[in-house]
């Protein structure tokens, strides 16, 4: 194996070499490319997948919120909003980038949603 790769590199005329070379070179970046798009899409997805798990658990909060806790519906309504916002941005850019900031926004948005529920009536009544 090894002599043919001595021998693929070294030709008997200097034009041999260097269309062997030249054809390593573009094999090589062609793999490159490849590789790095592969890579490229698995983060995407695996960042799909988290942002997407954020927006359940959101759905969920502000679901036992409404439901279980009873939470004021005019703290709330801003939270749905922001989400719809997000899920549309997202859902039009669908970069690696935009999944990222879509999972840390349903993040946060979470933790409005447990902070009004986790908040005395009489607060809720003041801020509503």
């Amino acid at each position: 194996m090894w002599q043919r790769f001595v021998r693929w590199f070294s030709p008997e005329t200097r034009l041999q070499r260097a269309w062997h070379i030249g054809v390593t070179a573009v094999g090589l970046l062609v793999l490159l490319v490849v590789l790095g798009e592969g890579t490229y899409g698995l983060f995407t997805a695996i960042n799909r997948a988290t942002a997407l798990n954020a927006k359940a658990r959101l759905d969920q909060a502000l679901g036992a919120a409404t439901t279980r806790l009873n939470a004021p519906a005019g703290l709330l309504q801003p939270i749905r909003a922001q989400e719809q916002q997000v899920a549309a941005t997202t859902s039009r850019d669908g970069s690696l980038a935009s999944w990222q900031q879509a999972t840390q926004r349903y993040t946060q948005l979470s933790a409005q949603v447990h902070a009004i529920t986790t908040m005395t009536p009489a607060d809720a009544r003041a801020m509503t």
